[in-house]
Formats: structure tokens, C-alpha cells, sequence
């Protein structure tokens, strides 16, 4: 009889599994170059299954050219953060040559910088967190890493160029949330 109980648990424990979740508030601070106008920016985010973003807000600063971020989300223990998207459009002058057919005239770009976040909660107040993220337009691409190293969380900050767009390390889906300005 016990070692039937035994089989029974081993089979029983196979078939049940658990999920740690949390709920926290974030903040972001980031900077952008110059000539990028932070009042134009738009905020995105996109929305991904082990996450969950309850409220989530943004705040330009033209003076100091930043935008913060901040909110309060829910989320499964170990899924990324959201991946968070700027945006703004600017008409440039087209001065292409295609097939032979010379074009002039302005189109409307819209340039996108990506904050990629490889931990389920984070905020740039966070203790051991003591680098600045900054957007440029020659590096769009925000990468935060992280290993925890004796119970200490390391991060690892980089700026990608706009070639470097690490698909496998971002968690996107079909839907893109317009975040309001308040």
C-alpha cells in the first residue's frame, strides 16, 4: 500500500504544475538625443500573454528632453516586460532615383526606437540599476539583460544600431497599445 501511494503521488505530481505571479508598479526614465523632439513621441506598448498592464502612463519632458514612463502591471515570474515602442513622424524630402525615374518631393517617415526589457518587472530606480538609457538615431534599440548573481540582480545595458533588431529576444504579438499622455 505505500508504495502504491507512492506511484499515485509521482503520477499525480507529473500531471499538476504551478505559476508564480506578482503584481508591481514600474518606472522608466529615458533620454533621447536632441534631435529627437520628445514632444512628437508617441508610446506604445506591445501587449503579451504573462503580462499584464493595468495602468501605465507617460510624461515628456521638452526641457530635459526624457520621457518617463510609469505604471502598475501584473506578471508572471520570469516573462520579459513588455516591449515598449516611440514613435514619431517627420516629412523628410525624397530625393530617390528608381528605375530610372527620378522622384522629388516629401514623404512621411515614421521612426520607431524599441525598449526591450528581459525581466518580468523592472524600473530604472531598481537598487542595482545605475545605468542611463538613452535614445539616439544612430541607436534605436534599448537592450536591458539582467543575471541575478548571488541573489544581486546585474544589469546589462545596451544601445543597438537600427540593423540590430533582436526578433528572438523580443516578445511581440498582433497587438499594439497606444499608451495616453497625461
Amino acid at each position: 500500500m505505500k508504495y502504491f501511494t507512492i506511484l499515485i503521488f509521482i503520477i499525480f505530481s507529473n500531471c499538476v504544475y504551478g505559476q508564480a505571479s506578482s503584481w508591481g508598479d514600474f518606472f522608466i526614465s529615458i533620454e533621447f538625443e536632441k534631435d529627437i523632439p520628445v514632444k512628437q513621441i508617441e508610446v506604445a506598448y506591445y501587449q503579451s500573454a504573462g503580462q499584464n498592464i493595468e495602468r501605465i502612463n507617460f510624461y515628456p519632458d521638452s526641457l530635459k528632453n526624457t520621457i518617463e514612463i510609469s505604471g502598475h502591471h501584473g506578471f508572471v515570474v520570469g516573462a520579459s516586460f513588455p516591449v515598449v515602442v516611440f514613435s514619431y513622424k517627420e516629412r523628410i524630402l525624397n530625393d530617390s532615383n528608381h528605375n530610372g525615374l527620378r522622384e522629388e518631393g516629401k514623404i512621411e517617415v515614421e521612426n520607431l526606437y524599441y525598449l526591450i526589457i528581459q525581466k518580468d518587472s523592472f524600473s530604472t530606480s531598481d537598487e542595482g540599476f545605475n545605468s542611463k538609457l538613452k535614445f539616439s538615431n544612430e541607436k534605436p534599440n534599448i537592450i536591458i539583460r539582467h543575471k541575478n548573481i548571488n541573489g544581486k540582480i546585474k544589469y546589462n545595458v545596451s544601445n543597438e544600431p537600427d540593423y540590430f533588431l533582436p526578433t528572438n529576444e523580443m516578445r511581440i504579438s498582433n497587438r499594439l497599445v497606444k499608451v495616453q499622455n497625461d
